[in-house]
């Protein structure tokens, strides 16, 4: 009599084994549902992924634009890196694909970043290659909305420097103190009266904003120095 085998769900339809479950998953896979992180030859981008399952020979990951992501991969299961699998994709459906683990020396991919002036020199001196590599441009394709790194550099806000702050109280305090003088000698002057009778004290002692006028002008020589 017939007997019609059960078709592992986890794998797509096209291509896929008519082997019973039992023989499509040798380890247990445990489902979870956590943050996870795609690297790419060279350690020089973390793609944000989910990971949906996990097992001793593979997992199922989610990220956006999965068609774009390489057949070999490293997969970071902690930000720092200290747990991370190299991965074979075996299989892309929508947003997620299926990986197997696969041994380092398998993989054959660095995900430690090197420093700049080291992969500038080694794409010198390397001969070109029939794949090709992974633009900047199209690394930041790969992100989720909403996360990873920044690749252009972010426009810097222009910043006031405090010696100018302080050069320009200085000279309103140098005006405020011509103006009150000058109030002082010509007290029956229209403009004069108008000053003093709002400031009155400053008018009868104008040497009250030249001193600070002074203190202020040490002031902005001495921020002025700390800036240089």
């Amino acid at each position: 009599m017939f007997k019609p085998h059960l078709i592992d769900a986890g794998t797509p339809e096209s291509g896929v084994s008519r082997a019973p479950r039992r023989d499509q998953r040798k380890s247990r896979r445990a489902h979870r549902r956590q943050a996870a992180w795609v690297v790419l030859d060279g350690g020089h981008a973390k793609i944000p992924c989910v990971l949906w399952d996990i097992s001793e020979g593979g997992a199922r990951i989610a990220a956006a634009h999965v068609g774009a992501l390489p057949d070999v991969f490293g997969l970071f299961l902690s930000k720092d890196g200290g747990s991370r699998r190299f991965c074979q994709v075996a299989w892309r459906r929508g947003r997620q694909l299926g990986v197997r683990f696969v041994d380092e020396s398998v993989a054959d991919i660095d995900l430690d970043p090197t420093p700049a002036w080291m992969r500038r020199r080694s794409a010198m001196q390397s001969v070109p290659t029939t794949s090709a590599p992974v633009s900047e441009a199209a690394v930041s394709e790969l992100f989720l909305p909403g996360f990873g790194p920044h690749i252009g550099s972010e426009p810097k806000g222009r910043t006031v420097r405090l010696s100018s702050i302080a050069w320009v109280m200085l000279w309103l305090l140098v005006a405020a103190t011509v103006l009150f003088g000058l109030a002082h000698f010509q007290d029956e002057a229209e403009w004069a009266v108008a000053v003093c009778t709002g400031a009155e004290s400053f008018c009868q002692h104008p040497e009250w904003t030249g001193g600070a006028a002074v203190a202020m002008l040490f002031i902005a020589l001495t921020i002025g120095g700390m800036e240089e």
